[in-house]
């Protein structure tokens, strides 16, 4: 397999002949599979410290390694782990530069034989990766130590507790995420965010906090959550089940609310974008993050209500939808997007 061609696809600039192809290959062995598994998870982990990298000695090695075992020169879509980089086109200077951050995966390919997220403790040069960081325009989803599958938003960070899994099972969130928490009646599982802590002993549920957002969000697919203000009494807890999301503001006010449609809360896990009745204002920052754009639009317009459902549509078609949606039209120049009203 064609290295370059492989290093687009995990960064997302591949065109549709391309992408196919690299399926293709991935397809061809479970060998391959597992290969672009670990290098897609690489690819999303930030390591705790720096490691060091011979780039041409781990270039070569990865190259020989493929030729060796794929002489074919045949590759499946690995969705679940998969960055979500539609429309990031990035210049030269910028490629150059994510050739190295590659080279450091490669690195990690040939020394962590192993490599997979449902061990905590990975040994890198003995380093523990103990963080997981998003970019605008990525997702990715991983499984801790303790069997927890963790679905990251983009632009978004997971930290983990230096004893996670010993004797407390606890991450701090900056972003959006999706838990499906392992049970253990002793050992609860907590999401701190910058204002909150949301417990649980096993269950299924998504927590929103993003640092410019007024309140923190969660909510529950599936059995039974805590949410509270962070390092406040167990009895202010407010107690969420299935269907029900939760709300805590910045002053600590809480609120909770029935929706009959709680998978649109979490659907961007899967791929998608749900917006059921949602203001253009908060349609905006998903956007930006979604599709790593800057979004701009006049006043008159935020307050407009969105229905809309985007199963990974590109951005060209999503901006016409919501342009036709808020009887609005749309300029692009570069990354940014500017809605005005329709002149005509």
């Amino acid at each position: 397999m064609n290295w370059t061609l492989l290093h687009k696809y995990l960064a997302g600039e591949c065109t549709p002949e391309e992408k196919k192809q690299v399926e293709d290959w991935i397809e061809a062995s479970s060998d391959n599979r597992k290969k672009i598994q670990r290098l897609v998870k690489i690819w999303n982990v930030k390591p705790a410290r720096e490691v060091g990298v011979d780039a041409e000695k781990a270039w070569e090695s990865f190259k020989d390694n493929l030729s060796e075992k794929d002489p074919a020169g045949n590759i499946h879509s690995i969705r679940d782990n998969v960055p979500n980089r539609k429309g990031y086109n990035r210049s030269l200077a910028v490629s150059v530069a994510a050739a190295a951050v590659v080279f450091v995966a490669v690195l990690l390919y040939f020394f962590v034989p192993d490599f997979d997220l449902a061990d905590n403790e990975i040994a890198q040069k003995g380093t523990r990766i103990q963080e997981v960081s998003t970019a605008l325009g990525q997702r990715t989803s991983f499984r801790l130590s303790d069997g927890t599958r963790v679905y990251l938003n983009a632009a978004s960070h997971l930290e983990l507790s230096a004893n996670f899994g010993d004797s407390i099972r606890s991450v701090k969130l900056r972003g959006e995420a999706f838990f499906e928490v392992a049970h253990d009646p002793d050992l609860p599982f907590i999401v701190y965010s910058a204002h909150s802590a949301t417990k649980v002993l096993g269950t299924k549920f998504g927590v929103k906090a993003y640092p410019r957002d007024e309140q923190v969000q969660v909510a529950v697919e599936e059995g039974r959550v805590a949410l509270n203000t962070a390092g406040a009494e167990a009895s202010g807890e407010l107690h969420l089940t299935a269907s029900q999301v939760g709300v805590l503001g910045r002053d600590g006010e809480k609120n909770m609310s029935n929706v009959p449609d709680i998978a649109s809360y979490v659907a961007w896990k899967d791929g998608r974008l749900v917006f059921r009745s949602t203001p253009f204002e908060k349609v905006i920052p998903q956007l930006e993050r979604w599709y790593n754009i800057k979004v701009e639009a006049e006043v008159s317009l935020l307050d407009q209500q969105v229905t809309a459902s985007f199963d990974d549509e590109p951005l060209l078609e999503v901006l016409n939808i919501l342009a036709l949606s808020l009887d609005a039209e749309f300029q692009r120049e570069g990354r940014t997007i500017s809605f005005n009203q329709n002149s005509q």
